[in-house]
C-alpha cells in the first residue's frame, strides 16, 4: 500500500520549488538515498497527470482540467548522459509538455491557434540524481537555464552540495539549498498509522514502533519495502495486528536485516 505523508522535507522543498520557480534561479535538494526525493519531485510536478500526455504525441488527452494547472517538468537523466543528450532530451520534453498544453487550450480557445503555438508553458525543470552529470552536461543545463529563462531544482546525494565547489560557475547560479532529512519519529508513527489502516490491522504495540523506527531510521524507501514484507507475512499467519516476531522476520529478510537488533531499554 502507499502512504503519501506531508513531512516537513516535503514542505521545505515544495517552498524550494515555488523559490526558484517564480525567481527562475536554481536550487538543490541534497539527502540520503530513499529519503524520499524522487517522491517528492514527482508529487510537486504533478507527474501522475503530466507523464502520460507527454509520453507520445497525438493521444488522447489525460485529465486535462488538470494538466492545464501544471507547469513543471520532471527529468532523470541516465549515467552516461552528455551535454549533446541532455539537451536533446529536455528539449524534446519540453517541445511535448507545451504541445499538450496547447492541445487542452486549443479545446477552450479554438480561434487562439496562432498564438498558443509560440507560447511556452513550463517554468520549472526539477532534474533527478544530478549528481550523474559530469562537468560538460551541468554547464550545459546552465545554457538552458539562460536560454529558456526558467527555474531549475537539482536532486542529489549528500556531498553534491561540496562536489559542486570545483564547478565555481555552475555553484555560483545556485541560489538556494535544502538537506532533504529522513522522516522524524512522529512521521514515522504517521506513517505506520496509515499503513496499519490501509492493511486492515489492529494498532500495535508502543514496542513495534520504536522497532521500525530504529530498524529503518525514517527512511521512507526501507519503510515500504519493510511493509510490503509485512503484508504479506501477516496475512500467511493470519494476524490481525503486527506482532514483534514478524516484524524481526521481516527485518532479516531485508539487507539492513543483517545489522544488531533492537532491544528495547529498561527504564
Amino acid at each position: 500500500m502507499t502512504v503519501h505523508l506531508e513531512t516537513e522535507s516535503y514542505k521545505q522543498f515544495q517552498e524550494l520549488c515555488l523559490l526558484c520557480r517564480d525567481q527562475k534561479t536554481i536550487g538543490l535538494a541534497f539527502g540520503r538515498p530513499g529519503a524520499g526525493k524522487t517522491e517528492a519531485a514527482k508529487k510537486f510536478a504533478k507527474w501522475t497527470i503530466v507523464e502520460p500526455n507527454v509520453v507520445g504525441v497525438n493521444r488522447a488527452l489525460v485529465k486535462p482540467d488538470k494538466l492545464i494547472d501544471c507547469d513543471t517538468l520532471y527529468y532523470l537523466p541516465s549515467i552516461t548522459t552528455s551535454a549533446t543528450r541532455l539537451r536533446n532530451e529536455i528539449g524534446a520534453l519540453r517541445n511535448r509538455f507545451d504541445y499538450a498544453l496547447q492541445r487542452v487550450e486549443q479545446q477552450n480557445i479554438p480561434t487562439a491557434y496562432a498564438e498558443l503555438l509560440t507560447k511556452r508553458y513550463a517554468r520549472l525543470l526539477i532534474v533527478d540524481e544530478a549528481y550523474r552529470l559530469k562537468f560538460n552536461a551541468l554547464e550545459e543545463l546552465r545554457d538552458v537555464h539562460d536560454d529558456w529563462q526558467i527555474g531549475m531544482v537539482l536532486l542529489g546525494d549528500p556531498a553534491m552540495e561540496r562536489g559542486l565547489e570545483r564547478q565555481p560557475h555552475f555553484a555560483d547560479r545556485i541560489g538556494f539549498v535544502q538537506e532533504f532529512k529522513q522522516l522524524a519519529v512522529s512521521e514515522v508513527n504517521d506513517y505506520i498509522e496509515k499503513q496499519v489502516q490501509g492493511l486492515g490491522l489492529e494498532k500495535p504495540d508502543e514496542e513495534i514502533y520504536a522497532a521500525v523506527f530504529w530498524y529503518t531510521q525514517g527512511n521512507l524507501r526501507t519503510l515500504e519495502k519493510l511493509f510490503k514484507l509485512l503484508d504479506r507475512l501477516i496475512k500467511l499467519n493470519e494476524d490481525k495486528t503486527i506482532k514483534r516476531h514478524v516484524l524481526d522476520a521481516a527485518r532479516e529478510m531485508l539487507l539492513y536485516g543483517l545489522n544488531k537488533p533492537f532491544v528495547k531499554r529498561a527504564t
